[in-house]
């Protein structure tokens, strides 16, 4: 006998299709390879479902600066920096490509009132210098 479980379940991943180069303060875009129960953009994920989540962030990524420069990969939830959930490495040209990821647990409340919004937005902004992105991968489990 069989029984079923809803742990451990991508709600969402999503990767990078192509490079892109992301601006200082701009989030990544990312296309959609797997969507349940969730809603999405180029940008961003929503999740609108109570319970709690993980998110991970793993990305590739070089300075279009001249010189070596802070790269840096932050989770905003809504808006607003995820504690700090952030990674940051030092690439030293345009071909010295460096590695940022990230795990978080996010936690969605349920409402009683159908005028509350507890969903949680969650974008991948590039905080550090401009850089370009050879790869991005983004997964939401539900725990």
């Amino acid at each position: 006998m069989s029984c079923y479980c809803n742990c451990d379940k991508v709600v969402f991943s999503g990767s990078l299709t192509a490079s892109q180069t992301v601006t200082q303060g701009l989030p990544v875009n990312f296309t959609k390879n797997l969507s349940s129960g969730v809603t999405y953009t180029d940008t961003s994920v929503t999740i609108r479902r109570p319970g709690v989540y993980k998110e991970s962030g793993d990305a590739s990524a070089a300075t279009t600066a001249s010189s070596a420069t802070d790269i840096t990969a932050q989770l905003q939830r809504n808006g607003t920096q995820v504690g700090n959930v952030q990674s940051t490495a030092t690439s030293s040209s345009a071909t010295d490509f460096v590695t940022l990821s990230f795990d978080a647990i996010i936690k969605v409340n349920s409402t009683c009132c159908q005028l509350d919004d507890n969903s949680a937005t969650l974008t991948i902004v590039n905080s550090g210098a401009t850089a370009t992105y050879a790869s991005l991968t983004v997964t939401v489990t539900r725990v």
